[in-house]
């Protein structure tokens, strides 16, 4: 029990952090990136995509941590994804 403690206390910890430097980034992309890294981190993930909601075409569009130029992917038709809004 307590060793499940700590680990709780630590994740905790790494979404804090997550918090903390999600009010001092202004740069959008190194934002985007941050919370990919950091997400990956605390979930133990060996990849992870982020999908932004693009309203003007209503697409979602993924970021990936491997794309090096932080530029998107094509886009996603936001009403044949899994996300979909209500």
């Amino acid at each position: 029990m307590a060793n499940n403690n700590s680990k709780r206390y630590q994740d905790l910890h790494k979404v804090l952090e997550i918090t903390r430097l999600m009010a001092t980034v202004i740069d959008v992309g190194e934002l985007l990136q941050l919370i990919i890294d950091r997400s990956m981190e605390l979930l133990d993930a060996e990849r992870a995509s982020l999908f932004l909601y693009e309203p003007q075409t209503n697409e979602l569009v993924s970021l990936t941590p491997s794309v090096e130029t932080r530029e998107f992917k094509e886009g996603i038709p936001q009403d044949e994804s899994m996300a979909r809004a209500p």
